[in-house]
């Protein structure tokens, strides 16, 4: 099981999502797995979550990535990472640079696989 965590400027302000089996960013929307729930949308470089307004979310559990085309064919699963966020659209995984959100494309630029994809899983 996996939790996002969207830090706010005050710790009543932050929100914490999960635990799920996972998470699906698919476009400018975020989706609880397995239930498919919308529980975050992106626009103007921040994430819009039960009315609230983040440029930045952690996952705070060990957590596995992979991504998807649109027919469903997945990329390698990659991890474990111990630490993952994502700032400003830009992921980041034990502190690397891992992939890109592109909002001109809606697409998912994977530095490690030099690919582009329209969906990203984060994982346990």
């Amino acid at each position: 099981m996996v939790r996002l965590k969207f830090q706010g400027m005050r710790p009543i302000d932050s929100v914490t999502l999960g635990p799920a089996e996972g998470f699906r960013v698919a476009g400018n929307f975020l989706r609880e797995l397995p239930s498919g729930s919308v529980l975050g949308r992106y626009e103007r470089h921040q994430w819009h979550v039960r009315d609230k307004h983040f440029a930045r979310y952690d996952c705070i559990d060990p957590c596995r990535v992979h991504f998807e085309d649109a027919d469903g064919v997945r990329s390698p699963l990659l991890g474990p990472f111990q630490r993952m966020h994502v700032a400003d659209g830009t992921m980041y995984t034990d502190e690397a640079l891992f992939a890109k959100f592109v909002d001109e494309t809606v697409l998912w630029h994977s530095y490690e696989l030099e690919t582009y994809w329209p969906v990203l899983i984060v994982q346990s």
